[in-house]
């Protein structure tokens, strides 16, 4: 067998080393203890030029290093954040720009289900269309609610469209004129009886074939859901009927004392409302103001000779002008007026 025998033991080296740095040398194992530290000898650490100091170009340029190397680590954060921050813009744009996109394509989607169903209710009601006849009207003496005037069987409900086309009926629009009464004085009553007379003699036909629609009439007064479905089906039954009279004469709220007439009836957001609806299927020709006259026809005239002239007044004898498309403008009336009372705050 091989035999291995240990290293040999490194040769000493002096104790004085002058090529590292001052006050170090290498001390080999077990020797610490016998170095005689006074005796190391030690040499300065030289630079290039001989001296034992750093020269005051060669710190500069050290310093100006660092520096650089400070500036490019700087440039580099500055780029590396500016194309994190655009990254990051871009990522918001790009989002910003599909959620519009997600809204407007749903309301696009509600406005064509509403352009849908607004085509559909041209062909539907969602409430019965309820006319009395014009000869009935004027046996009345007084404007009379729904429930009395159906119970006593005057009243006709007309479910289809279809059954109104070939019927002359008048759609009478007016002012409350008390916050529980339409007309607690019977003024706008006498006004609606000369139009329904006009209405006649204008198409030249009998009083049996004309058919009138007025609000308190047409409308439950005491079932607030059948009311409600009522006042929402409004725009279409103003749609559908013939002829659209405006009753303003010029007379005194009862409560309020307010004048009521052809500029506060244009303020109510409701008259503007029946107004556009009719207009925008019918046009201007047969849109009229009813006044009375010089002053609200009187009660003793119904049922009496034919009055004298017209009682109406061509609501747009010029067609669509500026004032009459300001008149139409739905959402610049005041949403105050109530057509049934005090139930949404008084007319």
């Amino acid at each position: 067998e091989p035999v291995f025998s240990p290293p040999a033991p490194a040769s000493p080296e002096p104790a004085s080393c002058k090529r590292l740095a001052p006050r170090i040398c290498k001390i080999l194992p077990g020797e610490a203890a016998a170095v005689d530290w006074e005796a190391v000898e030690t040499v300065p650490l030289l630079f290039r030029d001989g001296s034992a100091t750093p020269p005051e170009d060669a710190l500069l340029a050290r310093e100006r290093e660092r520096e650089a190397e400070r500036r490019q680590q700087r440039r580099l954060i500055i780029l590396l954040t500016s194309v994190f921050g655009a990254l990051l813009l871009l990522f918001v744009a790009l989002t910003y720009r599909a959620s519009l996109s997600v809204r407007n394509f749903k309301r696009r989607e509600i406005a064509a289900k509403q352009v849908l169903e607004a085509i559909r209710g041209v062909h539907r009601l969602d409430h019965p269309c309820v006319l009395l006849p014009a000869r009935a009207f004027l046996r009345m003496g007084s404007l009379r609610e729904h429930e009395a005037l159906r119970a006593e069987g005057q009243l006709l409900f007309y479910d289809s469209p279809r059954q109104l086309a070939d019927k002359h009926v008048v759609f009478f629009s007016h002012q409350w004129l008390a916050f529980g009464d339409p007309d607690p004085r019977g003024e706008q009553y006498a006004v609606m009886v000369k139009a329904a007379r006009s209405i006649a003699a204008l198409e030249k036909v009998p009083l049996e074939d004309i058919f009138l629609w007025v609000d308190v009439i047409s409308i439950s007064q005491s079932c607030r859901s059948v009311q409600t479905l009522a006042i929402n089906s409004l725009p279409c039954f103003a749609s559908l009927l013939k002829y659209f009279v405006t009753v303003c004469p010029t007379v005194k709220h009862a409560d309020t004392g307010a004048v009521c007439n052809k500029a506060s009836y244009h303020e109510r957001c409701w008259c503007r409302a029946e107004l556009m609806s009719f207009w925008a299927r019918n046009g201007t020709e047969r849109m009229f103001y009813a006044t009375g006259g010089s002053g609200a026809a009187r009660r003793s005239e119904v049922g009496g000779e034919e009055p004298e002239g017209m009682a109406l007044e061509p609501m747009a004898p010029e067609g669509v002008t500026e004032s009459f498309v300001d008149a139409i403008k739905v959402f610049h009336g005041s949403p105050s007026c109530c057509r049934l009372g005090p139930a949404g705050g008084g007319g």
